[in-house]
């Protein structure tokens, strides 16, 4: 090696042992700003050592109201008005749900960090820090609690009603549903029944027999597609007009909370019956609140008779209503298994943009504004 290279070395080395202490406290605070920057607190060792004590299980995070202002969700104040000038924005017909509920127990649904203090932190808003559910988390879990609906509801007169609501809430964008499109512009009756029964296994997990099909054809052909659709086997091409594929009506909004805190799960040996290596998950903790935000916008029935375009959007409502009970007692997020996303609807409101009108007992325990 080199001399001077040698010399080189030894000074850095003699530098280092001089200003050791300068040296780390330097690096403390790159690492305190960095934690600061990027998570909007320090110290989290100390923080998280506090868990040890019952005084301190729970902690709040990040700005919960500003995340709530900008994604435009509805505070309590002035709540019906509020969400009656919202509705009265869009095109008649459109309906807003707005759902406040309390955790029976934690949420924790993972987020994509990867340098973080524990294996499985939270999924929090980019800007504000604050933990969430995502709109489209929302909107998969309601989509699933609407396939459980139509399950149960088999063989009743409300089946083909509960699909096609669900059709027009969710939308239609599958691959299947396209091959269902092509075979109708192919005339196929027989391979269209096919695609029919095909859809509805492999994407509302609804198991239908083939005759059953065959017996309610009339009835899906004239109530729940388009006017001409019915005109689908006849020559006049002209006068096709098919259910096309497209975006569902519903519009979610994501949902945040003010406070964190954390839950283990100790996995146990079968040999030892002992618990070696603890899972620590960062979770929404039980009894905290928050709020679920839906807008029905009938974006594509515009062309339709005020009467025809009534009757869909009240059954809508009522399915969607229905779903999102359901969802309640399912849960949302992960380890729904062990009960875990599960909530008590504290409060369930709706508010119409048009002259639907709503019997009483059609949607028991929701309050209504017009």
């Amino acid at each position: 090696m080199p001399e001077n290279q040698t010399e080189i070395y030894y000074e850095s080395l003699t530098y280092y042992i001089h200003n050791k202490k300068n040296f780390e406290n330097n690096v403390q605070n790159y690492e305190k700003n960095y934690y600061t920057l990027k998570f909007g607190l320090f110290n989290k060792n100390e923080k998280l050592k506090k868990f040890k004590g019952k005084k301190y299980k729970i902690y709040k995070i990040g700005d919960f109201k500003k995340a709530q202002k900008y994604s435009g969700i509805i505070n309590e104040n002035n709540l019906e008005n509020k969400l009656k000038n919202l509705i009265d924005q869009h095109i008649p017909y459109s309906f807003g749900i707005w759902v406040k509920f309390k955790l029976k127990q934690p949420y924790f649904s993972r987020d994509d960090e990867e340098f973080y203090l524990i294996q499985n932190p939270i999924l929090k808003e980019k800007v504000f820090k604050v933990p969430m559910i995502r709109r489209g988390r929302w909107k998969g879990v309601i989509a699933n609690a609407g396939r459980e609906i139509i399950k149960e509801n088999i063989g009743k007169k409300e089946f083909w009603d509960y699909v096609f609501s669900y059709l027009r809430i969710f939308g239609t964008g599958n691959e299947e549903f396209r091959e269902l499109i092509n075979l109708m512009k192919k005339e196929n009756k027989d391979e269209l029944k096919k695609s029919l029964v095909k859809y509805l296994i492999f994407n509302l997990n609804v198991v239908i027999e083939f005759d059953k099909i065959e017996q309610d054809w009339k009835n899906i052909i004239e109530e729940h597609f388009d006017l001409n659709f019915k005109n689908i086997f006849n020559d006049k091409k002209n006068e096709k007009k098919y259910y096309e594929v497209k975006k569902g009506r519903a519009i979610f909004y994501p949902t945040y909370f003010d406070r964190l805190s954390l839950e283990v799960i100790n996995p146990h040996s079968r040999k030892t019956r002992a618990g070696i290596n603890p899972i620590h998950y960062e979770v929404v903790p039980k009894g905290s609140e928050g709020i679920l935000q839906i807008v029905y916008v009938p974006f594509d029935g515009i062309l339709k008779k005020n009467d025809e375009l009534r009757k869909e959007v009240k059954k809508d409502l009522e399915f969607l209503c229905n779903c999102i009970e359901k969802v309640a007692d399912l849960g949302v997020g992960a380890k729904t298994k062990l009960g875990w996303g599960t909530f008590k609807i504290k409060e369930k409101i709706y508010c119409l943009n048009g002259n639907i009108k709503i019997e009483n007992g059609e949607l028991e325990g929701w309050r209504g504004c017009q």
